[in-house]
């Protein structure tokens, strides 16, 4: 009786050791494929290679390598129309350059004669001319961004501080509109990141808000620090989005709205700026009110800009 015990503990205590081995090995395969798909969803080049092996796990190895590799042909084509309509934003507006600088010569001219009528007019049309430079610089920056052609500058960025200039210069616009603007942001919260770019982005973030919400709302800013990474809400009280365009709220020239003005770009500037900075910004309709839409701003903390690299 004795012996049969010790042979039924003997094989009890294998089958937990085996068991426990085979729960290790599973868990670190489930490690490393997250760490694989963690890549994969900040640097989208190279996908899981397929494997030959059998079982749950290696099953579960190639579904993932095949819905990287169909991932990376979607990026591929995206890249494609993308480029397409680079190089014809590109064009366009270098052509429309040239046709300003002409005019601007023009102008110079006139502005040499003493007639105070046609000073007057020219300078009306100095200020049209200056806010048509404004415009296409605009949309080439934005192209440049799209494709990459714009290298971030990584420093420690006073978020505090990009804030408070960013709410001076849309002082008009909110004053304008009666908005109350409620800043959640930690006195002295720095972040790592290319301070003109984020600037711009963030600003125009808030202008959309600005913009959408409705007249003596509130606008609500929240910085939060989770560890690992920033996170940044922008929350309006306007009408919200429709749900069949919140999908292609960030594409280029998309606008949900046509009675605003604008060409649809700022938030398409503002997602290839955070994306710039490995990043994710999404928007959706707001669930502790009625209405209005919340943006939030994902960014990994990083020590230095060689985090990046």
């Amino acid at each position: 009786m004795i012996y049969i015990i010790l042979i039924f503990a003997v094989v009890c205590f294998t089958a937990a050791i085996v068991m426990f081995y085979k729960l290790n090995k599973q868990r670190a395969y489930i490690e490393r494929l997250t760490a694989e798909i963690d890549k994969f969803m900040h640097y989208p080049k190279e996908q899981l290679p397929q494997t030959l092996d059998e079982g749950y796990m290696a099953n579960l190895e190639n579904t993932i390598s095949q819905m990287e590799k169909y991932i990376l042909n979607m990026y591929e084509a995206k890249n494609v129309r993308e480029k397409e309509i680079e190089n014809f934003v590109e064009n366009m507006a270098h052509q429309i350059m040239n046709a300003i600088t002409a005019l601007q010569i023009q102008l110079d001219i006139l502005q040499i004669k003493d007639d105070n009528s046609i000073k007057t007019t020219v300078q009306k049309s100095q200020a049209c001319v200056d806010r048509m430079h404004w415009e296409i610089d605009r949309i080439l920056r934005s192209s440049q961004l799209a494709s990459g052609k714009i290298k971030m500058i990584y420093e420690q960025i006073d978020m505090e501080k990009v804030i408070s200039d960013c709410l001076i210069k849309l002082q008009p616009m909110i004053k304008e509109k009666n908005v109350i603007i409620k800043s959640g942001c930690p006195k002295g919260f720095k972040l790592t990141g290319d301070g003109f770019w984020i600037a711009e982005a963030f600003e125009n973030i808030v202008k959309n808000a600005v913009e959408h919400t409705k007249m003596g709302s509130t606008v609500e800013i929240t910085v939060k620090d989770q560890s690992k990474d920033i996170c940044i809400t922008i929350s309006d009280q306007g009408n919200g989005i429709p749900n069949d365009r919140i999908g292609s709220i960030f594409d280029r020239f998309s606008r949900f709205d046509n009675k605003k003005r604008g060409y649809g770009i700022g938030l398409s500037m503002a997602k290839d700026i955070i994306q710039a900075h490995h990043g994710s910004i999404r928007m959706e309709n707001r669930r502790d009110i009625d209405s209005g839409a919340a943006i939030t701003i994902v960014l990994p903390v990083l020590d230095s800009e060689n985090t990046y690299k």
